[in-house]
């Protein structure tokens, strides 16, 4: 409702009051009827104002329900992007405790790697006996070089896959050998990629060495040869499989 709707309303008031007191002082017909008409008007405009104020009221009730919905809204966005931000700090604390946890075993992997595959005599012989000495050779290469730990470990698995596959693995072979500077032809057993067995066609002679390392052959007691040379025939199928008894050199 305006201010001008209101001063109308008032004049409307006043003409309605001073024809009450004219009618008083006289009965004249036209001048009742005028005021009669006065009075019609204001009533109009009594009910134009209340329908306004009706409809103001309405409309300010809608704006007050929109501010209240969106209200509501940006404090359910506030809600949700706080839960947000609260599940992204969670997991980026624990992308940092794994990170921690990683970097942990990675100094253990360095450590082991410096220590277990050392570059001293006993250790040598040690990984000798357990992968062969072409694959002790490449461990203990690859333990000295400047790597990143996982490049060094992703190349020290795969040594050691080699390693097993290599020594689950048996053959022999005809060769002619260099033992103790001269010539000897003789039958060769390699048992896995450990160690290599010799027994002379005569199994006069016998011997072994670790496979590999081209080292030099070590004679071994002549009781021994028959238990290589039975070795040699189950390989080839002369022989059924059975436990069979050869000595194992210990560092």
């Amino acid at each position: 409702m305006t201010i001008g709707t209101i001063m109308k309303f008032l004049q409307y008031a006043a003409l309605y009051l001073a024809a009450a007191a004219t009618l008083s002082a006289a009965d004249d017909l036209a001048t009742l009827q005028a005021l009669l008409r006065e009075v019609r008007e204001i009533r109009e405009a009594r009910y134009g104002m209340q329908t306004s104020w009706k409809e103001e009221a309405q409309r300010l009730k809608l704006l007050s329900t929109i501010e209240k919905e969106k209200l509501k809204s940006l404090q359910s966005d506030h809600a949700e992007q706080r839960a947000q931000t609260d599940a992204l700090k969670a997991t980026l604390h624990n992308i940092q405790d794994e990170q921690e946890s990683i970097a942990a075993e990675i100094g253990k992997v360095d450590t082991w790697m410096s220590t277990a595959i050392g570059s001293g005599a006993t250790d040598n012989q040690r990984l000798h006996i357990l992968f062969g000495a072409r694959s002790s050779a490449e461990l203990e290469r690859i333990a000295a070089t400047a790597l990143p730990t996982a490049d060094k470990l992703g190349s020290l698995m795969n040594i050691l896959q080699n390693a097993a596959i290599d020594g689950s693995r048996s053959d022999y072979r005809n060769d002619v050998l260099t033992v103790n500077g001269a010539a000897l032809a003789a039958d060769v057993l390699r048992v896995g990629g450990v160690i290599e067995y010799y027994v002379t066609p005569d199994d006069s002679q016998c011997g072994y060495r670790m496979a590999g390392d081209g080292g030099a052959w070590i004679g071994l007691d002549g009781e021994h040869a028959a238990g290589i040379r039975k070795a040699i025939k189950i390989l080839s199928k002369e022989m059924p499989a059975e436990i069979v008894s050869v000595p194992v050199p210990i560092p």
